[in-house]
């Protein structure tokens, strides 16, 4: 049986492994096939049951994922060019595979997506979604300033999957004025998408000259039923007026979060006392967010990630987990949030608490950040005292948390997230002044004691016999004091070893990407 491709014409996720097809010299049939019937038939989802392209029929049995089917097509016939010739270089190739597809493919469909009304649209959504795009263009440009190709000297699977991903955006939202800020870029997709075996299968790629407008609010009905009654000029002239009256009332777009009764919790405040509580935090912190919490005007959720067994690389988890975040940032106004990353090695698990305005969890949110559906939400049973004791351990980021140790711990509250152990480094700080501070009075007292009882036993001593004794008894003490500041000083800078060496492997990959996130395996 011939390997059989199901997908419609123009599916960028089956151009990926159409071009490994013919780097490879595999043989891929692609029937015809009608987006919308072809994958309702029962046939069609035996091989996926989710009705998506593109599936490739095998022998040994269907693949879904456009990802996976071009891994698959790329390994066929012994070939293992576009995979690389070591296990670093195949390491290098998955990377990058997995960063276009999450940081660049990602960023592309949301704000394409929301463009075409496949999703809805808000102003603070495509920015956010722009804003991710360019950092990740500028982390892939900066890469290709001396290479030609992702990884090695010749086209891999990386370039296959990478330009596929950026073709999408080439051809719909990234205009030359957009991307021109990253020429390394622009010379690689040109230089790679103008290959033979590439042009095979996409033909000529033209870069789209202008961001597509916003789906419209069904303005194209009103121009309809007034193009009927042509014959009349009055109404025609008049058909616009009708269509900016509708348009005026524009201010009606306010979030329905603000127009909720007043709450006598103030969000910004218990954000404010969360980053400003520096010993105590139990004490301080979680009781004063207890006092704070109004459940009529908030609620609190649990979040639990669906797919833990992916999470088998650190960084990979952590970039998944920051990616989630920085989509959330049209919430910050209404939301605060604790993402745990548990476990030594991997699988990591990922879970969250997360204090949403309203009694639900925002609309808005569930609609345009695509990654709340690779999440279990449980709402938080506050009468519950060990949902409630869970809760103030997840704010506190207590470790261990549930058995785990924790890999790191992030914060959703302001535009930079707090990383775990900030509020316990300050506690350790703290006390440890305040134990230097206790050792010196103890100190101090014992030395008036001596002097004391000197004075009171020894009254016949001379002047001079006294003074050496306090000069001694001053000496051990300050000799003291150094220790304790030397020991203190040893104990902060293995802190803080320890605390650098946590982040390394993901600083490794990414400098300036602390935030780095979204979760593997998008969709196509």
């Amino acid at each position: 049986m011939a390997l059989v491709l199901h997908t419609y014409k123009g599916n960028k996720g089956a151009e990926k492994a159409l071009i490994a097809a013919e780097y490879t010299g595999v043989k891929i049939d692609v029937p015809d096939f009608e987006m919308g019937v072809s994958n309702k038939t029962p046939e069609f989802l035996k091989m996926n049951p989710i009705g998506k392209v593109p599936v490739l029929e095998t022998p040994e049995g269907p693949i879904f994922e456009s990802n996976a089917i071009a891994r698959y097509v790329s390994r066929l016939n012994g070939e293992s060019s576009l995979n690389g010739s070591s296990l670093i270089e195949y390491a290098q190739i998955e990377q990058w595979i997995d960063f276009s597809s999450l940081e660049i493919f990602g960023s592309i469909f949301m704000w394409f997506g929301a463009r075409i009304g496949y999703k809805p649209y808000s102003v603070p959504g495509e920015e956010a979604a722009i804003s991710a795009l360019k950092r990740a263009l500028d982390a892939l440009n900066t890469h290709l300033a001396s290479k030609t190709f992702l990884v090695g000297h010749s086209i891999t699977l990386a370039d296959i999957i990478t330009v596929c991903n950026l073709s999408l955006g080439y051809t719909t939202v990234m205009t030359k004025s957009f991307t021109s800020a990253f020429p390394h870029v622009e010379r690689y997709f040109w230089t790679v998408i103008n290959q033979p075996n590439f042009k095979k299968v996409v033909g000529d790629v033209k870069q789209t000259e202008a961001v597509p407008p916003v789906a419209s609010k069904k303005p194209a009905q009103p121009a309809k039923a007034k193009e009927e009654p042509k014959k009349k000029a009055a109404p025609a002239a008049e058909a616009p007026k009708p269509v900016e009256e509708e348009e005026a009332p524009k201010p009606k777009a306010k979030n329905p979060l603000d127009l909720l009764p007043p709450s006598p919790m103030v969000l910004d405040e218990w954000k404010r006392l969360y980053s400003n509580t520096k010993s105590n935090f139990r004490e301080v912190a979680i009781k004063g967010f207890w006092d704070m919490y109004d459940p009529e005007g908030y609620s609190l959720w649990f979040c639990d990630y669906k797919y833990n067994d992916e999470n088998m690389v650190s960084f990979v988890t952590l970039n998944k987990v920051g990616g989630f975040l920085q989509r959330m940032d049209l919430a910050r106004k209404y939301a605060f949030g604790k993402m745990l990353i548990c476990g030594s090695e991997g699988p990591f698990k990922v879970k969250g608490l997360w204090l949403f305005r309203g009694p639900e969890i925002p609309k808005f949110v569930m609609d345009e950040v695509y990654d709340m559906e690779l999440y279990e939400w449980t709402k938080v049973d506050i009468s519950d005292e060990a949902q409630k004791e869970r809760v103030s351990q997840m704010i506190e980021d207590a470790e261990p948390f549930e058995g785990e140790a924790l890999l790191d711990a992030k914060c959703f509250k302001d535009r930079e997230p707090e990383r775990r152990g900030l509020h316990m480094y300050r506690e350790m700080e703290g006390s440890s002044w305040r134990r230097l501070a206790f050792l010196a009075s103890i100190s101090l007292h014992f030395v008036l004691g001596l002097s004391g009882d000197s004075k009171n036993t020894n009254k016949a001593e001379s002047h001079t016999s006294s003074s050496r004794t306090g000069t001694k008894v001053i000496l051990v003490l300050l000799g003291f004091v150094a220790v304790a500041m030397f020991s203190f000083f040893l104990y902060k800078l293995w802190q803080k070893k320890k605390r650098d060496e946590q982040y390394a492997r993901l600083l490794k990959l990414f400098e300036e990407d602390d935030e780095l996130e979204v979760e593997l395996g998008l969709r196509d």
